[in-house]
């Protein structure tokens, strides 16, 4: 399955605005995507340290447990959370020919200090 970075910001997102702090499980769902594609980005997720989940897979397929967003996955929505700087990052990522999660942080950060020097609050 392809990784989709649209996805993969709309389930932090989600998962940002669901998660309670209780510890309960987080259910995490988004119009217009299957089960087994949000599952498969939860686990992708889950490995690059993004969030906290439980393997709770079976005979009947794959499925995670969601427990909370880490710092690592709040310090990468941070960056891509306002939808102006998204389109924007997404927009210099595919001219670049392409895009890890580092890198389109790092697109995003250069966006929200060029915003923040434009408000004169950067230098």
């Amino acid at each position: 399955m392809k990784r989709e970075m649209d996805l993969i910001r709309a389930i932090l997102l989600e998962i940002e605005n669901r998660h309670d702090g209780s510890g309960s499980a987080v259910t995490v769902e988004i119009e217009g995507y299957s089960h087994e594609q949000i599952t498969e980005h939860l686990f992708m997720l889950r490995e690059a340290g993004f969030i906290e989940g439980v393997d709770s897979s079976h005979m009947d397929g794959r499925d995670i447990i969601v427990l909370r967003m880490t710092w690592s996955g709040h310090e990468f929505l941070e960056t891509v959370r306002d939808p102006e700087i998204w389109r924007k990052t997404k927009s210099v990522a595919v001219v670049a020919g392409g895009w890890t999660a580092g890198i389109l942080s790092g697109i995003a950060g250069g966006l929200i200090k060029a915003k923040l020097q434009q408000l004169g609050v950067a230098s």
